[in-house]
């Protein structure tokens, strides 16, 4: 599976998600953007889909609630913001399955399940 592309700016925080990636280097406070690092967070999350609902459900004690969840699906992917919730529910179109959950902690590091 091809993962979602971020990159992230070192300086000011700004993450990016990238719909298409043509291969030209993408800058910010004049300096290329980075990828940020892809954490393994299965131990803390779980992914579970019924029929066209998935719910991401996360349990990180260290690190708190993410801010951020993106779910990658077979056609595309949608991004919602957690507000503080521990569990973000995602309605999916017809045949459409999850894929990956990608959750945002506001660092460097990026956390991600294949489901």
């Amino acid at each position: 599976m091809k993962h979602r592309k971020f990159l992230y700016c070192h300086h000011c925080g700004n993450l990016l998600g990238l719909i298409h990636d043509a291969g030209v280097p993408i800058s910010c406070c004049g300096e290329l953007m980075q990828e940020p690092n892809l954490v393994d967070i299965k131990d803390g999350c779980r992914i579970h889909a019924d029929g066209q609902t998935t719910v991401v459900d996360m349990n990180f004690p260290r690190d708190g609630v993410p801010q951020w969840v993106y779910l990658q699906t077979d056609i595309g992917g949608q991004r919602k913001k957690t507000e503080g919730f521990a569990k973000v529910e995602f309605h999916l179109g017809d045949h459409e399955e999850a894929r990956a959950a990608y959750c945002y902690f506001s660092d460097r590091n990026i956390g991600m399940i294949e489901c």
